[in-house]
């Protein structure tokens, strides 16, 4: 099993500079739906199991951050097969030094899963909308 995460030639939030470093992004992994990471020997290559992809983030600020969006494409061995749209914590202090269950998936043990197109984003106040953001932003560059 591997991650890789990626850049595309697009992005979401494409005029974002994304240059508040408040987060970034730390480690996705597969586990299952308690958060245990699947490793070595968890299953045999072709097996499908009921995959979850956590990620963990790392805060660079002290202060509060609020309502974290989160977008990108998700591919086995290649092929296309979702995307993580969506926001979390809205109105409320991202956690930190935990892990988030942000996408399930049934999974063909040993595929290859490649994440591209990632941004992420969060608010400096709690009554700030999910979306977007010039600054307050993290993405993957090229």
């Amino acid at each position: 099993m591997s991650i890789n995460t990626i850049s595309a030639q697009t992005v979401v939030c494409e005029n974002s500079s994304c240059t508040a470093n408040d987060y970034t992004l730390d480690t996705f992994y597969l586990g299952d739906e308690n958060g245990v990471a699947f490793n070595a020997g968890y299953c045999d290559p072709g097996d499908v199991v009921d995959a979850h992809l956590w990620v963990n983030f790392i805060a660079n600020s002290a202060a509060p951050r609020y309502t974290l969006y989160l977008h990108f494409n998700i591919y086995a061995d290649g092929v296309y097969i979702g995307t993580v749209d969506q926001c979390f914590y809205e109105g409320q202090p991202i956690p930190t030094n935990v892990s988030l269950d942000v996408y399930q998936f049934s999974w063909d043990c040993g595929a290859t899963i490649t994440l591209e197109n990632f941004y992420m984003s969060w608010r400096p106040n709690a009554n700030q909308p999910c979306g977007c953001s010039n600054s307050k932003c993290y993405q993957e560059s090229t």
